[in-house]
């Protein structure tokens, strides 16, 4: 398990790659701007989650 910050999270790939980081466990810090695509997947302006 990594602990890993994702910039760009609440865009199109970067929300992609910390749903699969979260779903192999790791812990996640994404950044990024909340637009549709970010609410829509859970995602919000830093925050953190953990797998």
């Amino acid at each position: 398990m990594a602990h890993l910050l994702v910039t760009g999270a609440a865009g199109f790939i970067g929300s992609h790659v910390c749903l699969r980081l979260l779903a192999r466990g790791d812990t996640v810090v994404g950044l990024g701007e909340q637009h549709a695509l970010g609410e829509l997947l859970g995602l919000q302006c830093c925050m953190q989650f953990r797998g």
